[in-house]
């Protein structure tokens, strides 16, 4: 269908010269109100085959598109004097142990910052002896369109305060795109805006001994997201997407492994290798600049 309403059934696709053939013109009784132009849009609104067609007079393979990314290796090392290790303090029967689980969660919150923020290098990208290999995020600063980051939904507030249409604007383009959103990612601040999209319409009465409100949840014609706090996101920075398109690729898990001893000392690594897999960026939107305060 065309975009003036004109029903074209086709018979020939020319891939290489971007061409339809078509057995007539305003099938079905239909008619076209204005001459098509280039440009327009071209609906296609089913399939229909001639009885008893051939096979093989028409047979396309279509490539799927794909989106790289880079694995990110995260480690970090302990070292523990002997005499230290046997030393228990404030109920800590080994420093070792103590200090690995300190490593630990340093480690989760820097592979979720990566997970945000990360953006693979800009020299050989999938490292060197000179520079790291480095993942793209899911609103890192990449420049091309190759890497997992969202690029096609992206507002800037330029400062401004989050509003509710901004919200609804981009899950309706989220929905247009083939999506279904159902997460909002935001930070202490933006999340204080959500909740006060109440406000006008919170009613007290005298007795009323509390008073407050929270929104965990946005409902739309375009879909119902969860509204989920994230420290680890900048004070500026809104995520919408459909976490069914998200994950965390753990191409090696976390481990610790021991470290031969040099030294005097009980010596450990912890070690992973992940990445951000983001299967469809057109099913998510990120919202920008806008006001912290």
């Amino acid at each position: 269908m065309t975009a003036d309403g004109e029903i074209c059934i086709v018979s020939d696709v020319d891939e290489s010269g971007n061409t339809i053939d078509v057995y007539g013109r305003g099938d079905c009784g239909s008619t076209e109100s204005n001459a098509n132009s280039n440009g327009d849009a071209i609906y296609i609104i089913g399939s229909a085959q001639l009885e008893g067609y051939t096979y093989g007079n028409d047979i396309r393979f279509y490539t799927k598109p794909s989106k790289v990314n880079y694995t990110q290796i995260f480690s970090d090392t302990i070292s523990v004097s002997e005499s230290y290790e046997l030393i228990p303090k404030y109920g800590i029967p080994k420093e070792s142990q103590h200090q690995l689980k300190m490593k630990q969660l340093r480690l989760a919150k820097l592979l979720e910052r990566a997970v945000l923020y990360g953006n693979p290098n800009t020299g050989t990208l999938e490292g060197s002896a000179t520079q790291p290999r480095t993942m793209g995020g899911i609103i890192g600063k990449g420049s091309t369109a190759t890497y997992p980051n969202i690029q096609t939904n992206t507002t800037s507030l330029s400062s401004a305060e989050l509003t509710e249409s901004n919200l609804k604007a981009e899950m309706q383009a989220i929905y247009d795109a083939g999506g279904d959103p159902n997460t909002i990612i935001v930070n202490s601040f933006d999340k204080g805006i959500i909740s006060d999209f109440l406000t006008p319409y919170r009613r007290a009465n005298l007795d009323d001994k509390k008073y407050g409100g929270v929104v965990s949840k946005y409902e739309t014609d375009f879909g119902v997201c969860d509204i989920v706090l994230n420290r680890y996101m900048l004070q500026s920075d809104v995520i919408i997407m459909d976490k069914s398109m998200f994950k965390i690729g753990a191409y090696r898990p976390f481990k610790v492994k021991d470290l031969p001893q040099t030294t005097d000392n009980v010596k450990m690594e912890i070690i992973g290798e992940y990445s951000c897999m983001l299967h469809n960026e057109e099913h998510a939107a990120y919202i920008y600049l806008t006001s912290t305060s």
